[in-house]
């Protein structure tokens, strides 16, 4: 029913994702809110239960912050209502983050409501600087599994990104679930995605809507 926040260069393991299952109840599980550049690592956890307020929706995972180092690996996030992982609180990030999703296994068998794995809110300044294709400016989602077999509707999926982000999407199993990035003229005063990769996907659906 509460929260940990992490606020200094910290690594989370867990026993592993079926060992170390922490059951959500309305709370943001861990907050990265980071005020200088550090090594943080979330690892060889799972989830379930329903995550804590934001502003607009909920999550069990929130991140803002200087995030130029940051790795969440092998978790598994099992019926998520809303978000399991937000990134930024609307516009609040002071530099595009860094961070590395990989090993993730996302699953959701929920028939109301939307599921959402990631929120990603970048930078609107990153619009003056170069494209930066093949950096690691970037926040990258790989070599992970995402599966809606009952999903509510269409805001269900991988990803929803604006402000700026930036995004890599490559090596990954989707299914029933896609990738969403917004333009400009869905939010005010948010600018919209500004670059993305998305390579080396398996994509499928065999579910309505």
């Amino acid at each position: 029913s509460r929260g940990i926040t992490v606020s200094k260069p910290l690594s989370i393991i867990g026993a592993g994702p079926a060992s170390t299952v922490i059951n959500a109840q309305n709370a943001t599980v861990f907050t990265i809110n980071m005020p200088s550049a550090g090594n943080v690592r979330l690892s060889n956890m799972g989830f379930t239960g329903v995550g804590g307020d934001t502003q607009l929706e909920t999550t069990l995972i929130n991140m803002r912050g200087v995030l130029d180092t940051v790795r969440l690996d092998h978790l598994n996030f099992t019926n998520i209502q809303q978000h399991a992982v937000y990134v930024g609180l609307w516009d609040a990030i002071p530099r595009h983050p860094k961070i590395l999703f990989d090993h993730i296994n996302y699953r959701s068998a929920l028939t109301t409501g939307w599921q959402r794995f990631l929120k990603l809110l970048g930078s609107n300044s990153t619009w003056s600087l170069d494209d930066g294709y093949g950096s690691d400016f970037f926040v990258f989602i790989e070599d992970s599994t995402f599966t809606w077999t009952g999903r509510a509707e269409t805001n269900s999926g991988v990803t929803d990104t604006e402000h700026g982000a930036r995004l890599v999407v490559r090596n990954n199993v989707i299914s029933g679930g896609g990738v969403q990035v917004h333009d400009t003229g869905s939010t005010e005063a948010a600018k919209g995605q500004r670059a993305t990769e998305i390579y080396n996907n398996t994509f499928s659906c065999s579910i309505s809507g």
